[in-house]
């Protein structure tokens, strides 16, 4: 008999994998629908900081340029800016080195979530993400709604962060 079974033996009816897949997909498209917005508020949070960066007297040109830039760019842009401005061997530029490597795992993550393809383990209560093809490497990541929420939420941390840094030792 091939009964649909889960951790503890459960059998599952039809139903029950169609509502519980259902449902596992709706919570996941939340969390990940959440997580795209808070990253997308941080890409435009750090291309207006560069647009910006010369207490607007460029804001323009600048805002093309920026603009013109994908993020990891603006990132290691604003690091180039930190650099100049305070030295490569002092404190507030390793608070902005601290603050683009934990943004650059972030934007890791995120091209991961976004540019791969997803199925779902219904009776887990998971989904799968698998970045790349079949024939080549792939990488395959399981998630739970709170998995992603919890990425969000460092994406969030994040962006105060970059308001902090922005607040206390602007570049």
């Amino acid at each position: 008999m091939n009964d649909i079974t889960s951790h503890d033996e459960k059998a599952w009816t039809g139903r029950e994998v169609a509502k519980a897949r259902r449902e596992l997909e709706r919570d996941i498209s939340m969390a990940l629908g959440s997580t795209v917005i808070a990253f997308t508020r941080l890409e435009f949070d750090v291309a207006m900081l560069l647009a910006w960066q010369d207490g607007g007297r460029e804001e323009e040109q600048n805002s093309e340029l920026a603009a013109a830039m994908y993020f990891a760019a603006r990132v290691a842009t604003l690091g180039d800016l930190a650099k100049r401005k305070f030295g490569s061997a002092s404190s507030e530029f390793e608070r902005y080195a601290n603050w683009i490597d934990e943004v650059n795992g972030l934007r890791k993550i995120r091209n991961c979530l976004v540019h791969g393809r997803w199925g779902f383990k219904a009776m887990e209560g998971t989904a799968v993400n698998v970045v790349g093809l079949p024939a080549a490497d792939q990488m395959v990541n399981d998630y739970r709604p709170h998995d992603l929420l919890t990425f969000r939420d460092n994406i969030l941390r994040a962006s105060k962060e970059l308001h902090h840094l922005t607040r206390d030792i602007p570049v």
